[in-house]
C-alpha cells in the first residue's frame, strides 16, 4: 500500500510541476506581448487576459522573478 501511495504522490508532483511550467511559460509569452504591444505588461492586464484576480497574478508573478524568469518593477501611479 505504501508503495501506491508513493507512486501517487510522485505522480501529482509530476503532474503539478508539469502545470507550473505550462502556467510560467504562459504568462512569461504574455507578458512578451504585451510588452511589445504597450510597452508594460501590468498586473491589471495580465488578470484581464487569464480571467484571474489581481493578487493570483501577483503571486505568480513573484515566483517568476524569484526564478529569474521575469523582471518585475514597481508600480508607478
Amino acid at each position: 500500500m505504501k508503495d501506491k501511495n508513493d507512486l501517487n504522490s510522485y505522480r501529482f508532483s509530476q503532474v503539478r510541476s508539469a502545470r507550473n511550467t505550462e502556467i510560467a511559460e504562459d504568462y512569461t509569452e504574455m507578458i512578451a506581448d504585451l510588452t511589445k504591444e504597450t510597452g508594460e505588461a501590468r498586473v491589471v492586464d495580465l488578470a484581464d487576459s487569464f480571467g484571474v484576480t489581481s493578487p493570483t497574478v501577483n503571486s505568480i508573478i513573484r515566483r517568476l522573478v524569484r526564478e529569474g524568469l521575469v523582471e518585475s518593477k514597481p508600480y508607478r501611479s
